[in-house]
């Protein structure tokens, strides 16, 4: 007697995988989307930290009040506020040197605000 799976009952798994794998296929994509957006998230959050260590450095620099300035990447990296290697990670290049954090000044309290890197557009 031999002992083994016959071809129908290899069919029949094979099917039932098939489908397990096209039940979870979406969620499983959902999930790496919603786990890179918050990713990028985070990025902007550290390079708006990284602007608050930098005007606490260069209070001399900061705004009067109603007025503000920006601070480019190129310049939180050169001082070394920042690494060098940011990407984004929702399309995994490089964050542009170019952009900048806008700090605020509104009635004593600094504002930053960053440039959304973290939507689909372009």
């Amino acid at each position: 007697m031999k002992k083994g799976f016959t071809l129908v009952e290899l069919l029949a798994i094979i099917t039932i995988m098939g489908l397990i794998a096209l039940i979870a296929l979406p969620t499983v994509v959902t999930m790496i989307k919603n786990s890179r957006k918050d990713l990028c998230e985070i990025e902007v959050k550290n390079i708006i930290s990284s602007a608050k260590n930098w005007a606490g450095n260069n209070m001399y620099l900061l705004p009067e009040e109603n007025e503000s300035i920006t601070v480019s990447i190129e310049i939180l990296k050169e001082k070394g506020y920042l690494s060098r290697d940011l990407k984004n990670p929702l399309n995994d290049k490089l964050i542009d040197d170019k952009l900048k954090v806008t700090i605020y000044n509104n009635k004593g309290n600094l504002e930053y605000s960053f440039e959304d890197i973290c939507t689909n557009k372009k």
